[in-house]
């Protein structure tokens, strides 16, 4: 798969938005990522982070959202 130059993860991602980001470049749908797609990957792995490193459990809100972003990228 040849892939533009993409960003690596934030440093301060939670392990596993780090690892979900990551798991888009080895994906069959990544040789059809535009630059927007990279982009909105970002934001859902920031998205995710956040959630993930919050003291309080996610809500329904949350989850929709992050789901809605996450099937934009399939």
């Amino acid at each position: 798969v040849d892939l533009p130059e993409l960003p690596e993860p934030d440093e301060l991602w939670h392990p596993i938005a780090r690892d979900w980001y990551l798991s888009l470049r080895e994906s069959g749908q990544a040789v059809v990522y535009q630059p927007s797609d990279w982009a909105m990957a970002r934001d859902a792995a920031e998205l995710m982070s956040r959630g993930l490193n919050s003291d309080r459990p996610p809500n329904g809100q949350y989850v929709s959202a992050l789901d809605s972003v996450m099937a934009r990228l399939l």
